[in-house]
């Protein structure tokens, strides 16, 4: 073979030898191409939302354990591949440049009997000393983070009413709050969606009366979170379980990003710069100048995330009322799942009485909790650390505003009957 190839083209040995070579290394780049453009996902999969692969077992007991101990190597080392993709990830995302400033603290630790707390003592693991690989291994590989077969299957049961598009506005409601959700769907109908393409409305119901929900069906999708699937303390709307369950399953089909937005919240014809923000960065939420976030969540919660207060110090709050999320493999991975694990676990998320530790007025550590925003809070800071402030919305920003005094008591009725909608409103419903 290599003197006709050395014959028909008059090389010499070496350079047919390198015809060869180079002949060699194109065929096995052809072929890498090829599996690479058959293997590959056109988006980002939740890594429940895989297909398991199951495998057919060998009569011989010697065969059987042998392929037992190489799939156990497999999984580790997927797993171990996982992190180090994540945390490469996340190394990137945190040398991405913003025009916002760092985060500074305004409040100060005060010492008690119950909660020893001394500013001047160094913390045991500050976070500027956790690598990203360590940050992500302890959020993704950590034993609190692993959800069960019956708590996936729970979270996803959502998604079965939730059309997929590109982008997902979620929103969720009660009796009691509809007249700011009538009004935010003012704001979203004159602001937001005539610029926008490719998107779907979801409110969830959480207790709305037949009659609100029959005109707010009229304007978007509207899907009844099932409380009653759910463990005891789900099922207590005060313990705000509900909503990273929710942002959880809603981002499942959300092709390319999740908005998800309480009633109070107003946008400016500037949007579509917040939204663009999340596409870059992965996330945006709402920093809420004024206290630190550990004076305002639960010892019980550090200690279920194996952590302490001493090095969150330094981070105020970041607002619960408002998230916009790609749908990004860090985000999913080491932000909503850590965050929808700890929603449907009690000792987590609600660990005490939720009327008992409303207020946040005593000036001591762990004073009250917030509960999902407590949660948040401390896992954005486990991931980004004294980088967080790059995944906030400034505080000067312009594009949105919480308004909670913002309320229409009969915009969605207008919509769906016109100038006969208190006629409407007088009829009883059947």
């Amino acid at each position: 073979m290599k003197c006709v190839v050395r014959q028909c083209l008059g090389f010499g040995k070496v350079k047919t030898l390198v015809v060869l070579l180079l002949g060699a290394i194109f065929i096995y780049a052809v072929l890498r191409l090829y599996m690479d453009g058959c293997c590959e996902t056109s988006h980002y999969q939740y890594p429940w939302e895989a297909v398991k692969v199951t495998m057919f077992g060998h009569s011989r007991q010697a065969t059987e354990l042998r392929n037992q101990t190489e799939d156990k190597k497999e999984e580790s080392v997927t797993e171990h591949e996982r992190v180090v993709k994540l945390s490469k990830l996340l190394q990137h995302r945190l040398t991405l440049v913003t025009d916002r400033e760092p985060e500074k603290v305004h409040e100060k630790c005060q010492n008690d009997t119950a909660f020893r707390c001394n500013p001047t003592t160094p913390c045991s693991r500050p976070l500027e000393t956790r690598s990203p690989l360590e940050r992500v291994r302890g959020l993704v590989s950590s034993p609190w983070v692993q959800l069960s077969q019956e708590q996936l299957s729970l979270a996803l049961s959502l998604t079965e009413h939730i059309p997929d598009n590109d982008i997902i506005i979620a929103s969720s409601c009660s009796d009691n709050h509809f007249n700011e959700l009538q009004a935010m769907f003012k704001n979203l109908r004159q602001t937001v969606f005539p610029k926008l393409q490719n998107f779907t409305v979801i409110v969830f119901d959480l207790g709305l009366t037949e009659r609100q929900r029959v005109v707010t069906e009229s304007v978007s999708n509207v899907v009844t979170f099932p409380f009653k699937k759910f463990p005891k303390h789900v099922q207590d709307v005060m313990c705000y379980s509900w909503k990273p369950i929710i942002m959880a399953a809603s981002m499942a089909r959300a092709r390319k990003l999740l908005v998800y937005q309480d009633s109070s919240i107003r946008w400016n014809h500037t949007f579509h710069q917040t939204f663009q923000r999340a596409l870059l960065y992965g996330q945006q939420a709402v920093l809420s100048p004024g206290a630190s976030f550990p004076g305002n969540t639960l010892r019980e919660m550090f200690e279920y995330m194996e952590e302490e207060a001493c090095p969150f110090r330094p981070f105020m709050e970041l607002q619960g009322g408002i998230h916009l999320i790609r749908r990004d493999p860090l985000v999913i991975e080491a932000v909503l799942h850590p965050w929808l694990k700890c929603a449907l676990e009690k000792d987590c998320m609600c660990p005490k009485d939720p009327q008992s530790v409303l207020y946040c007025y005593s000036p001591r550590l762990h004073r009250c909790h917030r509960f999902d925003q407590s949660a948040f809070n401390l896992i954005m800071s486990k991931l980004y650390g004294v980088e967080r402030y790059k995944m906030t919305i400034p505080r000067n920003d312009t594009t949105l505003k919480v308004d909670r005094k913002d309320r229409h008591p009969s915009y969605l009725y207008e919509l769906k009957y016109g100038s006969n909608y208190i006629m409407a409103l007088a009829m009883p419903m059947f």
